[in-house]
């Protein structure tokens, strides 16, 4: 028994287990990114991933500030709108033409441009994320072939 119990406090035996539900759909996923990364078992994938877990799960201070910046953005092009929608309603509700002109008209469709714009640079951001880290645990998946187990 002393030996048993010498044995698991090394560092080097394996004596946590972890256990993890998953749907069908996401367990066929994980055994085929294992597949294409040559990785026979589960276990020596999801052991690879926590060894690399420190580097992966590190918050973007980048994004994060950039985030913030088209927050701000979109939240200032919002109250605009509203204000143009409630002006609208007023006038709906009074009988009255809308009022402004054509030229306001085109900056209301401006205004709507910019929204989808920043629409597809929060996407764009995202997916650029999403690809370093697909790039990250690729390396990490495939890279632990000789490194500590």
């Amino acid at each position: 028994m002393k030996a048993d119990q010498s044995r698991k406090l090394d560092a080097r035996v394996r004596s946590e287990l972890v256990n993890v539900r998953l749907t069908p759909k996401e367990l066929a996923g994980f055994d085929a990114v294992l597949t294409r990364h040559d990785i026979t078992s589960r276990a020596e994938g999801l052991r690879r991933l926590i060894h690399a877990s420190n580097d992966l799960f590190v918050p973007d201070d980048e994004l994060a500030n950039q985030m913030q910046g088209l927050s701000a953005s979109l939240n200032r092009t919002g109250n605009n709108i509203n204000q143009i929608a409630q002006r609208l309603n007023e006038a709906k509700r009074q009988g009255k033409t809308p009022p402004y002109g054509n030229s306001a008209h085109g900056q209301v469709r401006a205004l709507a441009g910019l929204i989808f714009d920043i629409a597809d640079q929060v996407q764009d951001m995202a997916q650029r994320r999403r690809s370093a880290l697909s790039g990250e645990v690729a390396r990490v998946l495939g890279g632990f072939a000789d490194g500590p187990e």
